[in-house]
C-alpha cells in the first residue's frame, strides 16, 4: 500500500489549522452559539469524535482487507 504524501500532508495541515483556530478562542467565544445552533465547543467535540471514529473504522477496514476477511458485517452500523 502506497500513501500519497501530498494527501497526508493536506490532512495534517487541515487538522493543525483546525486546532490552531479553536485554540485561539476564549472560553466565552467557544461557548457562544446563535439561536438553536451548536456552539464552537460542541462543533469541536463533534469533529473530534467523528475523526476518532473514522480512524478506527479505517484501520479496521484496512486490517480486514489485508487479512482477506472482508468487511465485518456484525459491527457495521450500516449493514442491512
Amino acid at each position: 500500500m502506497v500513501l500519497n504524501p501530498a494527501l497526508v500532508a493536506s490532512v495534517e495541515a487541515a487538522r493543525q489549522d483546525f486546532i490552531e483556530t479553536a485554540k485561539g478562542l476564549s472560553h466565552a467565544q467557544s461557548r457562544w452559539s446563535p439561536d438553536g445552533k451548536w456552539s464552537i465547543a460542541q462543533i469541536v467535540e463533534h469533529v473530534v469524535w467523528a475523526d476518532q471514529g473514522m480512524m478506527v473504522g479505517t484501520f479496521r477496514a484496512l486490517e480486514d482487507h489485508m487479512s482477506g476477511r472482508g468487511m465485518r458485517k456484525e459491527d457495521n452500523p450500516h449493514h442491512g
